[in-house]
């Protein structure tokens, strides 16, 4: 790494004057006397852009000299904001990002570089990279909390009466749409110790929870157990299968338990895009013994396709088969989504994603007299800043809204939300 900073140094900027405060500071770094340069550096002031660009190349080569990547990474970051564009610098800030193990982020630059390599050798050693970066985890966490105010967090609806059994009955004004404000913790890691060669058993634990301080929505939380086997193969290609057992509380009651299996491939294809391939069994046990054990099989497919390093498109799809002795609990829910990820000069990351679902029940509802068919939309607007984070953490901002139309009003809803808050991923 320090030698293709340097090398850069002499190729980009030959014949400098070394009287020029900058081009004496280059030439200083080219000697590894660093101190001085950057002493020199500290000191002088650009007066254009490029002059800007030099002066942080130059600091972000000094302290890779000198074995402080976590210091380069300050100036990478900005010459990455100041020219977007640059395969140079995202190449250095993915390097660095490696050398102090903050894997996730160091993937993202190497993955927004392969999406726009054409020269087979380059292409390979990205490859090289990314495959690295999978197979040397021995074990990873996550970390997400952010505050949700919503228009209604219960996803209740918002009429006055509902028909049952042809009568009409007035709904509890408490039991209707309401606003809250809540938080969303999620949090967990995952031991991922070998266990023959290319293959990784996976042994995690993750918690999952909205908390609200009043009775307006109530309180859902999951604690989600995890054991499987992931194997690994060039290209980013990954094939596994996952075991998982989690149990749910609704305020404070416990709601469920849920055990099943999950199926996994996913690799990239061609020179921008990947795909991921899913397939769910599970069984759900409900702690309300009126309510009978459901079995469920989800197929998922989603494909992302990188248009640009700094526009990426995607689409996924999905068919859900819920078995159930009750004819009204069995049936079908079909969704497909599309969304869109732009970088902005400076870091602003823009995500927009339209979520459509449908629901079917087989049964009529012996309670509301009708067959149950919602028909769900969603729309996500997500903006984050890669390059304002504190030891690793991002801020996230989420605006959101949700949809449903029923054939019974009662799940008939709208809701509004925003979230606010910071993830990382170790």
């Amino acid at each position: 790494m320090l030698r293709i900073l340097c090398l850069s140094l002499v190729l980009l900027w030959p014949g400098l004057a070394l009287a020029n405060p900058l081009g004496l500071a280059e030439a200083l770094i080219r000697q590894e006397q660093t101190a001085e340069a950057r002493a020199i550096l500290d000191a002088y002031e650009p007066t254009t852009r490029a002059e800007q660009e030099r002066k942080l190349w130059a600091l972000a080569v000094a302290y890779g000299q000198e074995g402080r990547p976590r210091r380069a990474i300050t100036y990478l970051e900005q010459l990455i904001s100041l020219n977007p564009r640059s395969a140079r610098y995202r190449l250095e800030l993915a390097g660095a990002l490696m050398a102090i193990e903050q894997d996730e982020r160091a993937h993202y630059h190497y993955s927004l570089l392969r999406s726009s390599v054409t020269d087979p050798g380059i292409a390979a050693v990205l490859d090289d990279r990314l495959d690295r970066l999978e197979r040397r985890k021995a074990w990873e966490g996550y970390l997400s909390i952010a505050l949700t105010p919503e228009s209604n967090a219960a996803r209740r609806t918002a009429a006055d009466t509902v028909v049952i059994a042809g009568l009409p009955f007035r709904i509890n004004p408490n039991a209707r749409a309401r606003s809250a404000t809540g938080v969303r913790l999620v949090f967990g890691g995952a031991l991922l110790p070998m266990v023959a060669p290319d293959t990784r058993a996976r042994i995690g634990l993750t918690f999952d929870g909205r908390f609200f301080n009043s009775d307006r929505a109530p309180d859902d939380y999951s604690v989600i157990g995890q054991l499987g086997l992931v194997n690994f193969g060039d290209r980013s290609r990954q094939a596994g299968a996952t075991v998982h057992f989690a149990r749910r509380w609704i305020d404070g009651d416990l709601y469920s338990d849920t055990t099943g299996i999950t199926l996994r491939y996913s690799r990239l294809t061609g020179t921008s895009g990947s795909i991921l391939v899913s397939a769910r069994y599970q069984r759900i046990d409900y702690d309300n013994p009126r309510i009978a054990t459901a079995d469920e099989t989800r197929l998922q497919l989603r494909y992302s396709h990188n248009i640009t390093p700094r526009f990426q498109v995607y689409g996924s799809g999905f068919a859900e088969f819920r078995d159930s002795p009750t004819r009204s609990d069995k049936g079908t829910n079909f969704g497909l989504a599309l969304g869109t990820q732009y970088l902005f000069q400076g870091g602003l990351q823009v995500g927009l994603e339209l979520e459509q679902s449908r629901l079917k029940r087989d049964g009529v509802s012996p309670l509301f007299g009708t067959r149950r068919k919602d028909d769900r939309r969603m729309a996500t607007l997500r903006l984050s800043n890669r390059n304002w984070n504190f030891q690793g953490f991002t801020p996230v901002l989420e605006l959101g809204y949700e949809t449903q139309d029923s054939s019974i009003p009662l799940y008939t809803y709208d809701n509004t939300r925003l979230a606010l808050g910071v993830t990382r991923r170790f």
